[in-house]
């Protein structure tokens, strides 16, 4: 089976206002010889009886055709081979061409398909966002909304460097991180996460840790006094254990009075 390189030839327009396309026939055999020709050589390496059968022309308005494209031709534009559209591949057989010029042309028809496969490829990209949109879709990914308008200058800042993709895609594993935690005391302001790029950081440490969930630490200084949420109640717990120790201490003066 033809490669899908095989499966078509190039003709430019310009073939139509060519000098050959005064001879109706000929032109149409030479467009013929393109499509049957070997798409990395040019070459067409066939016989004339096999080249009539196959183009299903009669062998002798082949014959002429042929001739003719084998001929000089001073009215053609490109005359690097004096003005000849095939070349015969030995000078001992009267059959097997190559397309002349045919590398010339190859990367013409190479310019061209690649244009058209960047076209092809533009028109189907959806068209880029603003800056401001794409920052607005980052930070409304984001778990905790403040500070609005910083966290939008820091996220711009980072697009300078990131595209929007992988900054959004990265804030939305962020915020899944905290989708089972209600309480977002521990969760970094917008613009400190984006301004510190922790987005860069191994997605384990965005774990909420509500402050490392550590049991309150005993004050050295003052025995009894807890750091922590709890100060406020192990605070009152001591007023109330020293004015029972300092009411103690009145009664034993008085008995000992």
């Amino acid at each position: 089976m033809p490669s899908m390189s095989q499966l078509y030839a190039r003709v430019f327009v310009q073939i139509l206002d060519s000098s050959i396309s005064e001879d109706f026939t000929c032109r149409h055999v030479f467009e013929d010889l393109l499509k049957l020709c070997d798409y990395r050589s040019g070459v067409v390496d066939v016989t004339r009886e096999a080249l009539s059968r196959r183009l299903n022309i009669p062998l002798e308005i082949l014959e002429k055709a042929i001739n003719k494209l084998e001929s000089p031709d001073s009215k053609s534009r490109d005359q690097d081979f004096g003005g000849r559209r095939i070349i015969r591949l030995d000078d001992h057989r009267n059959w097997g061409w190559r397309i002349a010029n045919w590398e010339k042309y190859d990367k013409i028809k190479r310019r061209v398909d690649v244009a058209m496969r960047v076209a092809k490829h533009r028109a189907s990209k959806p068209p880029a966002k603003e800056p401001h949109q794409s920052a607005e879709e980052i930070y409304q990914a984001y778990p905790l909304k403040v500070a609005k308008q910083v966290a939008i200058q820091a996220i711009t800042k980072q697009l300078a460097n990131i595209s929007p993709e992988v900054l959004l895609a990265a804030t939305r594993e962020f915020a899944k991180a905290w989708e089972s935690s209600p309480d977002k005391t521990f969760c970094p302001h917008p613009a400190t996460w984006f301004n510190q790029q922790r987005f860069n950081d191994s997605p384990e440490t965005w774990k909420p840790n509500h402050g490392n969930n550590q049991k309150p630490k005993i004050n050295p200084r003052n025995e009894g006094v807890y750091a922590g949420d709890d100060y406020g109640a192990a605070a009152q717990q001591k007023m109330e254990r020293d004015s029972l120790a300092a009411q103690r201490r009145i009664e034993l003066k008085t008995k000992g009075a």
